[in-house]
């Protein structure tokens, strides 16, 4: 009988966690209403207070952007994002591969940007 429903990730490394948010913050784009934006496969991910410091959601919140769309093929393969995107993570405490389910990637995060925010 399992313990648990969901998988544990570890907490990222502090260079990796700013490199991902340095290269969120310069490919990512704001989220502000309703724009409109062409996705034959987006992904959501939502961040809330409740998820463990390692998931997916947690990395991505580190940019301290509370919401925005990032379409996956403006991020070069060789950036620290794009490597990040290709490897598994854990959303929602299950795992899961960005660049091989999305296009496109918004995100939500519940309350606004994390305290723990990198800036």
């Amino acid at each position: 009988m399992p313990l648990s429903l969901g998988y544990e990730a570890p907490a990222p490394d502090p260079e990796t966690l700013r490199a991902v948010a340095a290269d969120l913050k310069q490919f990512a784009k704001p989220l502000s209403g309703l724009e409109p934006f062409r996705s034959s496969a987006g992904c959501v991910a939502n961040d809330r207070p409740d998820l463990p410091e390692g998931s997916g959601e947690h990395v991505l919140a580190a940019a301290g952007i509370a919401r925005w769309v990032l379409t996956l093929r403006d991020v070069p393969d060789g950036t620290a994002l794009g490597r990040w995107l290709a490897e598994p993570h854990l959303f929602d405490g299950q795992p899961g591969t960005l660049a091989k389910s999305c296009d496109a990637l918004v995100f939500l995060q519940a309350g606004g940007p994390r305290a723990g925010a990198l800036q």
